[in-house]
């Protein structure tokens, strides 16, 4: 363990791709209904899994917290999970 953080043991990675059909229902001249494509939706998920190990030390501190920060860094920008209530106790269980 460094200093000041916590080794990551394993990181697992998740890409998820969906399209979906953007339609639009017309009404022809016989009064008919056609439905029509009128575009296309593309959403791309990536998800990121860290696993850790953590000393008795940390367990201990965590089991008495009411508020927990994760920090990760990745170049120049940083991202802060928020650990508390139900996703705490959830840790914490």
């Amino acid at each position: 363990m460094r200093p000041n953080g916590i080794l990551i043991d394993a990181i697992e990675y998740e890409y998820t791709k969906s399209i979906t059909e953007d339609t639009e229902n017309i009404l022809t001249s016989d009064s008919t209904s056609v439905s029509i494509v009128t575009g296309y939706s593309e959403n791309n998920n990536k998800i990121t899994r860290f696993s850790y190990s953590l000393s008795d030390e940390i367990v201990s501190k965590l089991k008495y917290s009411n508020l927990v920060l994760f920090r990760y860094y990745a170049g120049p920008s940083m991202l802060t999970v928020k650990l508390k209530n139900r996703n705490l106790s959830k840790l914490k269980n």
